[in-house]
């Protein structure tokens, strides 16, 4: 597929989606003007119908017609953290991009791991539900050579792509895919459980990193200044509530597991958040502030 015809699906997709409804000949009016893509020139209809099959078979996503306007019967699936939402996202930002070229030095993207890499072997893999052996460096410069791990699931979080396998004692664990030094997929299959789920498995997080004694508890944390806006704006976490607004500052309730992802996303507010409850968390914040500052005497 050409990367001019993913880019014309990407455009009908998000144009009906931002109007809500729109007519096809609205539709195609603004297709003609968006010479980016149309090099001034209309689309057909049966062309469009032929488009609307290839966005529903590639992004699982139905573009409807009711009273002769068109719209999103799904829309619910492009909110979230979904891969659907994650590939509407990036696919629409690189359209962007790409229409607005003269801007290109004004543009500033961050750096992203090399770790994608690895990422066909282990969704071939995880397509065929067959093992992977990986080489796996970790940051003590110990290396595991040879291990064959069940692949369950990819996530990204903090601009790098993890995998959730399952090794071959039953544990389950998360590797960092820049870390791997190598992968081979393997012929050995395996039988994914039907009834796990990858959203289930992480909601009670925050992040990737996972362990059984740390358990989901409720959180407040006290938030000043304008960092309250970006709390609220950007939640931590789906389970997040406001349940105290004043002008100098809000309280945010969460319910959630305090690993280590969290304690460090908590740790970069500074000055500008503090932990209410649990005591024992509030605490362990004390502590790690305390060691910083020794740091500095």
């Amino acid at each position: 597929m050409g990367i001019d015809i993913f880019r014309k699906y990407i455009w009908i997709l998000t144009t009906i989606y931002r109007y809500k409804t729109i007519s096809l000949k609205q539709l195609n009016t603004l297709y003609k003007d968006n010479e980016s893509i149309s090099d001034g020139k209309y689309f057909n209809e049966r062309t469009f119908h032929r488009w609307r099959e290839k966005i529903e078979e590639i992004f699982d996503i139905d573009i409807v017609c009711k009273s002769n306007l068109y719209s999103i019967s799904n829309t619910d699936d492009l909110r979230g953290q979904n891969v659907r939402s994650w590939l509407l996202n990036t696919f629409t930002v690189n359209n962007l991009i790409a229409e607005n070229k003269q801007l290109k030095e004004r543009i500033s993207m961050e750096d992203y791991s090399a770790s994608e890499k690895f990422l066909p072997k282990i969704l071939y893999a995880m397509k065929e539900n067959t093992k992977i052996i990986i080489d796996y460096h970790k940051f003590n410069n110990v290396i595991d050579s040879q291990m064959k791990i069940k692949p369950f699931c990819i996530k990204s979080f903090h601009r790098r792509w993890y995998l959730l396998a399952q090794k071959e004692n039953g544990d389950l664990r998360t590797y960092s895919l820049d870390r791997m030094e190598s992968v081979e997929n393997s012929n050995e299959t395996f039988i994914y459980p039907n009834d796990f789920s990858v959203e289930d498995y992480f909601r009670n997080y925050y992040g990737v990193l996972t362990k059984e004694n740390v358990k989901p508890e409720q959180i407040e944390l006290k938030v000043y200044g304008k960092d309250v806006n970006y709390v609220r704006t950007l939640p931590l976490h789906h389970s997040q509530q406001e349940i105290v607004t004043t002008k100098d500052y809000s309280v945010f309730s969460l319910y959630l597991a305090p690993t280590y992802d969290f304690i460090q996303e908590i740790l970069t507010y500074n000055n500008f958040m503090e932990i209410l409850s649990p005591q024992h968390l509030r605490e362990e914040i004390q502590n790690i502030l305390t060691s910083t500052l020794e740091r500095y005497q």
